[in-house]
Parts: structure tokens; sequence; C-alpha cells
């Protein structure tokens, strides 16, 4: 019995001193692109890399090799609401480190979350295994709010804004002034096949009554989770004093031809 103790003792400590694969797997939105996906391990110094295996929604698409694929190695498949490409490569002579990127061309809007992972291997005698899972959210930031104006209306000063702002899923875009709420007079949405996200405009006619102009701010919901993004607002002081200003000037032009 003490035999077998001291055995399994033996053991535990050759494996507890036996280091562990680092894998890091992280994902990032590219504009007018798609997702990024990155892979990147580090192999302790006593060992050598033997595979690195990926999977999309834990179906394999790749497993590459150094022994077999070199330093390095490129794929591409065509999918019908996407292209996925992947690269890897080793980024040292003793394989210890190295990544592998994939990049999700968007063909068609995202509908689902989806999860991407990176399994790295060692070789003999350890067979180190290291798995890291990511999940890719149906979820991108809003872009900032932009303003433009679509019309002025010389004798009321009545102004109509047109704010329009990106991301995924569709975003709302939410006016108000001095903190109230205003609702809007059109809205509507699109997906803008060039930069992958979908594209908001609201439109909204108001008369400025005050120096607090209108303010316009996106935001995107996901599962409860809401991301809001950077608000555009409507100087309507700025926009006051320059009127006045120009009429100032015209009067003293006129005056000066009398």
């Amino acid at each position: 019995m003490e035999y077998k103790v001291v055995v399994l003792c033996f053991f535990y400590l050759i494996f507890a001193s036996v280091r562990a694969v680092q894998v890091n797997l992280t994902n990032a939105w590219k504009q007018d692109l798609g997702w990024e996906i990155t892979c990147s391990w580090a192999i302790p110094a006593d060992d050598y890399l033997q595979s690195v295996r990926l999977y999309h929604n834990n179906q394999q698409f790749l497993i590459y090799r150094p022994e077999t694929d070199g330093t390095s190695t490129h794929v591409v498949y065509r999918r019908v609401e996407d292209k996925m490409s992947t690269s890897c490569a080793v980024l040292d002579d003793a394989r210890e480190t190295g990544t592998c990127v994939t990049t999700l061309e968007l063909y068609q809007p995202q509908r689902y979350n989806f999860t991407m992972s990176c399994e790295v291997s060692g070789e003999r005698p350890y067979f180190r295994i290291q798995r890291e899972n990511i999940v890719v959210e149906k979820l991108v930031p809003p872009t900032d709010a932009v303003f433009t104006v679509s019309t002025v209306d010389k004798e009321s000063g009545r102004v109509t804004l047109n704010c329009s702002a990106e991301g995924v899923p569709l975003p709302t875009l939410s006016w108000t002034i001095d903190d109230q709420q205003l609702p809007r007079d059109f809205s509507g949405g699109h997906w803008n096949a060039t930069s992958k996200l979908w594209h908001a405009w609201s439109v909204l006619s108001y008369t400025p009554t005050s120096a607090n102009g209108a303010v316009c701010t996106p935001a995107v919901s996901r599962e409860g989770k809401i991301v809001t993004g950077h608000a555009a607002k409507y100087n309507a002081a700025r926009k006051m004093k320059g009127g006045v200003f120009n009429t100032l000037v015209t009067v003293l032009f006129l005056l000066l031809l009398r």
C-alpha cells in the first residue's frame, strides 16, 4: 500500500512539473471585411509543436502539422454566407510559438453567434494538449452618429435632420432635446454589403427654441446587452448666431452701397 502511494506521488510530481501549452484566442471586427479570429500559442522549450486544430461550432475545418505542411500553410473555404481564410505559421525555428489567423469575409448578414476553437498539441513524451474556445457574438458596437441637414425653413426656422449610424444588429437611433425623448418622423435601415454592417437612418423635423440642439444617439442591443455609440448634436445656437451674423453683414454691405 505504501509502495503504491509513493509511486502515485512520484508520477504526480512529474506531471506537476511539466509546463502546459499556452493558447490565446481572440476575435476582432474588421471594417469592410468581417471577423478576424487569432489563435496564438507558446510551447515549452522542451517540446515541439505536433499540430494545431481549428474548429467552427465544434466542427474541425483545419489541421496544421509543421512536419508535413512546413513553416506555414494557407487554406480558403468559400461558403454561401462568407469566405473563410486561414493562415498558420510558426514564428521560430524551434516551433515553440506561432499563430493561426482566420478571417470571415461576410457575404450575408451574420444571423447567429458562433464558436471558434483552437487546440494545440505537443510531441512525445508529454503529449501536452491545450484547447481554447471563444464565442463570436452577433454584436458590433455602433459607429458614431452622423448628421446631415436636409432642409432649413428660413421663415419658420424649422430644421429637418437626418441621422445615420451602422452596427450589428440594426442600430436604433433615439432623439432627445434637454434629455426629453422626441418622436422621429421616419426611420429605416438596410445591410451595407461594403461595410458588412447594418445601416440605420432616422429623420427628425423640429423648430429650435433654445440653445440646446437635438441629440441623436445610436445603440445596438442583443440578448439584453445594450451598447451605445457616440451621439451627434445639432448646435441650434451656432446656426442661429451664424444666421444673425450673415444678416448683419448683408445689411452693412447694403448701407455701404448707398
